[in-house]
């Protein structure tokens, strides 16, 4: 066996032996779970854009499907194909870096694509798209090069077949890469006329076109679908409108340079622009951080990051300029070849991150790769042009690089030590940090516990992994995700259809939405209100101070949305602030707003009052129509799931009270609890209050609604919910009923 074909079994070793110990390690429950729900539906004979809607294109998709056919679908097949993709990659590098360079410098950068793993996170630790194009890419790539080196038109016919299975895979990552590489032709073509005189146009025409082979194959099996215009609407119209419309996160500003940015300290700026990594295994770390709280260090490093790599693509591109003597040089010309593809995959993808959205750390880094292995170039060709400098820089940079690497070595043994917990799903195969895993378990099970395997089940705004492992299909194409940029303008009316049409009963919703997105109240208010009027909580599945918050939900019997009673007694209801220390102090009418409003809260209709503090309570009264012997008044007491999370913790005291008519009329308090979301998971959620009203039978009397708080964090109308209250006859002797439970005769 030769030297090389050594190095690059010894190369595949290494990256698979690195990759063993956390491969099966986390989950995504959107950039990962929609892959293999949607691979899945395919696998079962369905056809995207057809059964499910997608922006990207679905090579990778359909790809893994043949896996889940093979070896049946669970979430570790992809993990294992993923790790062979990665390896597969890094071989490609090494080969790669070794036209450019000594075999110590390719070994070096095999030793950087390492590092890349840990913080391009969580690419290359979850199937994607994006990572499964970047393989077919720099296969293709590497497939140019070699047709430079001998001109055989199969090596021509390899490299357009890649490529147009990356196209395939991502269209975004294709139009970068057929811009790249048909201007290395035609600088190739040129640059050898005088020696090898030829057309530049018959190289390109043979790569594109087997590039557009794939390309009309595709086509063709759409067509014949009857789907290709769905495919058309959905990756490429919706996608550039969405790029045009919606408002996707862009670069942190450059300047102020020397300062904390707010825009990086936001719950939005955290997930956006800092390290998926970092963010994931060391959040809370990263927030009591010295240099995070105290310094700019951090804001100055990641601007550098973003806006540097435009001056290192405009240097990469220069210097290849400059050089481009080096390509009618035979000794010279196959590094230089390949030092200009790699600037000009670097300048390509820098542009595509300009034009594109969102502009955050998840979307760059996965892209950093040619900027790895020119840095690494460059180093090496300091090293030895100018030895005493390098050493100095090298002093220089020591600290910086230490630390890099630390963390790096830390962040790796982090996702493997935190996620120890084997998901007890058997469509999993992998481990997740233990109340992560405990709540897949839960949901999956809710989910399989009531619904058969043909009925549909939602799961809004997106939580697809659940879908995935619960094996269970959606209400309509468009209700897997649910996202801020609806791919039809009814959508939202078309989801509401497909539920009532196919009898949805259960559903799962999850409050953990992207931070830098609106919340599906914000995005989508008729289908929010339609869930709200037509399902209600039966379990919250919450298990830590922070992470996910999901609740079950099924469909609900109660007709009467919003609250006749409330309806009727709105325009007599007084308001004001108690105390047991000082006289009641009125709301003005202007005022009333800031402490009291109808709104619609997972999943009641709710009223909302701002609690107060100290030993003060706001305090709502509604008059009560006059109840009936048997009479049961009911609602509901709770915080909105984004106060759960809130800091610092509070207190919330809820109270309900009766107060008997006349001006001096007894008042009884009925119900009093306290609740503590942030601290006790299990004060997540709606907890139902009845009160019997056979007491006030044939009386008018008031009902008295109050909230308290211990600490100003708390002063929120996301704080005091009340279920919008109703009246029921628990004997059920009478005809009329305000608002019923499943079970109940309506009238």
């Amino acid at each position: 066996m030769s030297p090389v074909r050594i190095a690059v079994v010894a190369v595949a070793v290494v990256v698979l032996v690195f990759q063993l110990p956390i491969f099966d390690r986390w989950f995504s429950h959107m950039d990962e779970g929609h892959v293999l729900l949607f691979a899945d539906l395919v696998a079962k004979g369905g056809d995207l854009y057809r059964d499910a809607t997608l922006y990207p294109l679905p090579g990778a998709f359909y790809a893994l499907a043949q896996a889940f056919k093979l070896f049946g679908a669970s979430i570790l097949v992809s993990r294992w194909i993923v790790m062979l993709e990665f390896t597969l990659f890094v071989v490609l590098v090494y080969l790669l870096m070794r036209r450019l360079g000594s075999p110590r410098t390719a070994a070096v950068a095999v030793f950087g694509m390492l590092v890349y793993r840990i913080w391009a996170f969580p690419h290359w630790q979850v199937y994607s798209y994006s990572t499964t194009a970047l393989l077919l890419l720099l296969a293709a790539m590497c497939c140019q090069l070699r047709w430079f080196d001998a001109r055989r038109t199969s090596w021509l016919l390899a490299c357009g077949l890649f490529f147009g299975l990356a196209v395939y895979c991502k269209q975004d990552y294709g139009a970068a890469a057929l811009l790249v590489m048909t201007t290395l032709f035609w600088v190739e073509g040129r640059g050898r006329a005088s020696s090898q005189p030829g057309s530049v146009a018959k190289p390109v025409a043979v790569f594109v076109g087997a590039g557009g082979a794939v390309g009309a194959l595709v086509g063709l099996y759409f067509a014949w679908q009857g789907v290709l215009p769905d495919l058309i609407q959905q990756t490429i119209l919706n996608h550039v409108r969405g790029i045009g419309s919606f408002e996707y996160t862009t670069y942190p500003s450059l300047f102020p340079l020397f300062a904390q940015d707010p825009a990086l300290r936001s719950q939005s700026g955290l997930f956006a622009f800092f390290p998926g990594i970092v963010t994931t295994v060391d959040l809370e770390t990263l927030r009591q951080d010295f240099l995070f709280r105290e310094t700019f260090v951090y804001d100055v490093a990641l601007k550098l990051f973003y806006w540097g790599s435009y001056v290192f693509a405009a240097y990469a591109l220069v210097r290849v300029f400059r050089s481009r003597a080096q390509l009618t040089e035979a000794d010279k010309s196959r590094a230089w070849l390949a030092e200009a593809m790699l600037a000009g995959f670097t300048a390509a993808f820098v542009l595509l991150l300009t034009v594109n959205r969102p502009q955050d750390f998840l979307h760059v880094a996965v892209l950093v790769w040619p900027m790895i292995c020119l840095s690494l170039l460059y180093a090496s060709n300091l090293l030895r042009a100018r030895p005493v400098l390098t050493a100095c820089l090298c002093v220089l940079l020591a600290i910086p690089t230490i630390s890099l690497l630390g963390y790096t070595a830390r962040a790796y043994l982090r996702i493997h030590s935190e996620n120890n917990t084997s998901v007890p799903v058997d469509r999993a195969g992998i481990f997740a940090r233990p109340s992560e895993a405990r709540l897949l378990g839960d949901v999956v099970r809710f989910m399989r516990e009531n619904s058969g395997p043909d009925e549909t089940v939602a799961v809004m705004p997106y939580f697809p992994i659940v879908h995935f492992l619960a094996d269970r299909v959606g209400p309509d194409r468009s209700a897997y995700i649910v996202w801020p940029f609806p791919e039809f303008p009814d959508r939202d009316q078309r989801i509401i259809a497909s539920l009532e049409e196919k009898g949805t009963r259960i559903a799962v919703y999850n409050f953990t939405q992207f931070s830098t997105f609106p919340t599906m109240d914000v995005f989508s208010p008729d289908l929010f209100a339609y869930l709200v009027d037509h399902f209600e909580i039966e379990r919250v599945f919450s298990y830590d101070k922070s992470g996910y918050r999901l609740a079950g939900l099924r469909r609900s019997d109660v007709t009467e949305r919003p609250s006749r009673l409330v309806d009727a007694a709105w325009p007599e209801a007084t308001l004001w602030i108690g105390s047991d220390e000082a006289p009641p102090l009125a709301i003005a009418p202007s005022e009333r707003a800031r402490f009291v409003e109808r709104a619609a809260w997972p999943f009641r209709r709710t009223l909302a009052l701002r609690p107060s503090t100290g030993a003060r309570r706001t305090v709502l009264r509604l008059p009560l129509p006059q109840p009936k012997q048997g009479d049961v008044l009911e609602t509901a007491i709770g915080l909105h799931p984004d106060m759960w999370f809130a800091l610092p913790g509070f207190v919330t005291r809820f109270e309900v009270a009766v107060v008997a008519p006349g001006a001096e009329g007894d008042r009884e308090s009925l119900f009093v609890r306290t609740l503590d979301p942030h601290r006790d998971t299990l004060d997540r959620g709606w907890f139902d209050v009845e009160i019997p009203l056979s007491a006030w039978a044939g009386r008018e009397p008031w009902l008295e609604l109050s909230v308290s708080v211990d600490d100003e964090a708390g002063e929120s109308l996301r704080v005091g919910g009340f279920a919008e209250p109703r009246i029921r006859s628990r004997t059920g002797s009478r005809n009329e009923v305000l608002g019923r439970r499943p079970g109940a005769v309506a009238d």
